[in-house]
């Protein structure tokens, strides 16, 4: 089955809910908080963070950028991408981190878990990618070891 069967197939319950426009709001302003981005790179963001459930299409991403402009959150920069104003950091700094960041270390290994099974099937479509990534790969394992490392010392 290819990543693409596999994607529409296993869709949990909730996926409707990412179509909603109520999280495509707080998706931009922390992917923007992170690094400029255009418009396609949002989409191909947002699509990547839901695990390949959810592309927004422009019809609903456009509009929020607007409005994320219009309030002074955002502007476009010379290159055509997206950046968050001084108090567009701001905000996102003040209200993002709680909701996007779990002290919760269940959580954290849950996620790691879902990125890791989402890596494999997209490693079994192309394994160029494996290949290319190979240092951050044994980066994060070696991480993984030493985090390890210290649980059998205590």
């Amino acid at each position: 089955m290819s990543f693409w069967e596999w994607r529409r197939r296993s869709q949990p319950r909730w996926a409707k809910a990412w179509r909603h426009r109520g999280w495509l709001r707080p998706m931009i302003i922390s992917l923007l908080y992170k690094k400029p981005l255009n418009g396609v790179e949002l989409m191909n963001e947002i699509e990547l963070l839901t695990n390949g459930i959810w592309r927004p299409s422009p019809g609903s991403l456009y509009p929020i950028i607007n409005e994320l402009i219009s309030e002074g959150l955002v502007f476009k920069n010379q290159y055509g991408k997206y950046e968050l104003t001084n108090e567009g950091k701001e905000f996102a700094k003040a209200t993002l981190t709680a909701f996007y960041l779990s002290p919760d270390p269940n959580y954290i290994i849950d996620r790691i878990t879902d990125l890791l099974n989402f890596l494999e099937s997209l490693e079994k479509e192309n394994r160029e990618i494996i290949k290319s990534n190979k240092d951050k790969l044994i980066s994060i394992k070696n991480k993984i070891e030493n985090i390890l490392r210290y649980t059998d010392s205590s």
